[in-house]
């Protein structure tokens, strides 16, 4: 250290003594004093060293005789032993089982964390660390132990807490390290950091209580929901004002436009000659048929078509008519031909119908013969069921079944021969007879072999002669 000493010398001048100073150095000592500190594990108050080595166990005056020292001046006394220190003896006649109370053991206990009721009235008696009507809820801070009624030591302050069971200093939720200073690394969460975070898509996860906390744009428990169309931002708490079809970007609520507009909100069309996504593309149209369309450049003039637009619309729309006009007449032409083509097979099928019953019909041959006549007998006869003598210029009825017995003179000695007068299954007249002769003479079915109606050739039906008879 550096110090100025003055010293009197002799010197021209009244009084002849003059002062002088002269620099010197010296050595000072000073006395600072350091604070070290460094852990030193001591048990707390109530408490000693666990022969053991293993941590402290809580202490008791007096000792318990039939139990366990869970607490500082505190037994817990062994089945049938109670009091202070577990020295009286307790015999009941009858226990209840665990879980059950009451003066029959019929109730049920309600009590949690391995705690015990009452036998009587079922009171929850908590154990270590809890407290509750039930024993659900832990000892509040800074307390721990039986009923919650002992002090954690004062060392436990910051990011440090006690156990609400027995006491021990321990880092609290979200927090690590000998001084429990540091916070859980990322991706996990809670006491001791033991549980992993579940957060999706960037979110981040609270060091303490494992909540995500999302980046823009996402939303849910876990981040992993997006934002709903016409919101953005943090929490999707703000709206959209995007315009003309624009979309909303999740994060930040830029707008990201459709072709053709601009502009913070989409709200500026593109300037003219520009067109597509930011309006950067300039159009280069071929010819003056052409025009620029803001979304998708350059298209055709209203009034013309083509690849060059280079074809009037006009045009077009006639070709496209005509072929229509086409296509509709080959329509209706098919539609007439199938028509037809039924028409036709209707009319071969009712032809064909009508012929085969003509067949059938063709096979009822009618016989006529002429009583007028005299023959010579033979060895014939006429047909009873399709012969009958002619009257009044009157033929057979197509539809009548006469006997031939109109004539007297004819003899036969056959035995199937019929004889006498003329008789009919039906009564018919003169108007019937006209009316169905008509009918007869158009009929293709009745056999007419003549050529003059009035002037009749009788045609007989020849039969073999039966067995035994012979000719004259």
């Amino acid at each position: 250290q550096s110090y100025q000493e003055r010293q009197t010398v002799w010197c021209l001048s009244v009084p002849p003594r003059c002062s002088s100073y002269q620099i010197k150095h010296r050595t000072v000592n000073k006395t600072r004093t350091l604070m070290k500190t460094r852990i030193v594990r001591a048990c707390c108050d109530g408490y000693t060293e666990n022969p053991d080595g293993d941590g402290c166990i809580p202490k008791c005056s007096q000792n318990c005789e039939h139990g366990k020292c869970i607490a500082p001046e505190k037994c817990k006394c062994e089945k049938g032993w109670g009091g202070d220190t577990c020295d009286l003896s307790v015999h009941c006649e009858t226990n209840c089982p665990a879980g059950y109370y009451g003066e029959n053991c019929d109730q049920v206990c309600r009590c949690l964390n391995n705690s015990s009721c009452d036998p009587d009235t079922g009171h929850c008696i908590c154990a270590a660390g809890w407290t509750g009507v039930d024993c659900s809820e832990p000892c509040s801070q800074g307390f721990f132990g039986v009923g919650c009624k002992e002090r954690c030591p004062d060392s436990a302050q910051n990011n440090t807490s006690c156990d609400h069971i027995t006491g021990e200093i321990v880092c609290r939720p979200g927090y690590i390290g000998l001084t429990c200073k540091h916070p859980c690394p990322n991706g996990y969460y809670g006491p001791g950091c033991k549980n992993k975070c579940h957060c999706e898509n960037g979110g981040e996860c609270n060091h303490i209580s494992g909540q995500c906390l999302c980046l823009p744009g996402w939303t849910g428990a876990n981040c992993n929901i997006s934002c709903p169309d016409e919101y953005y931002g943090p929490n999707c708490a703000q709206h959209c004002r995007c315009q003309n079809g624009g979309t909303c970007r999740k994060n930040d609520g830029f707008c990201v436009c459709p072709a053709g507009w601009m502009g913070t909100r989409c709200e500026e069309v593109c300037p003219e000659g520009f067109y597509g996504k930011h309006c950067i593309t300039q159009c280069e149209c071929p010819s003056q048929n052409f025009v620029c369309h803001i979304a998708v450049g350059c298209v055709c003039r209203k009034g013309y078509t083509g690849d060059n637009c280079d074809r009037l619309l006009a045009e077009e729309r006639i070709q496209e008519a005509d072929a229509g006009s086409n296509r509709a007449a080959v329509v209706w032409g098919t539609f007439i031909f199938l028509i037809l083509c039924g028409i036709i097979m209707a009319l071969v099928f009712y032809y064909r119908r009508r012929v085969s019953n003509l067949k059938t019909e063709i096979q009822h041959v009618q016989y006529i013969s002429d009583p007028s006549q005299s023959w010579a007998d033979r060895h014939n006869f006429d047909n009873p069921v399709y012969g009958f003598p002619e009257q009044q210029q009157q033929r057979l009825l197509n539809n009548m079944r006469p006997n031939n017995l109109g004539r007297s003179d004819l003899y036969t000695d056959n035995s199937n021969a019929s004889t006498g007068s003329a008789s009919y299954s039906v009564n018919f007249t003169h108007d019937m007879f006209t009316k169905n002769l008509n009918a007869d003479l158009t009929n293709p079915n009745v056999y007419n072999p003549y050529e003059d109606p009035l002037k009749v050739e009788h045609v007989y039906d020849e039969i073999k002669q039966k067995e035994g008879y012979n000719n004259p």
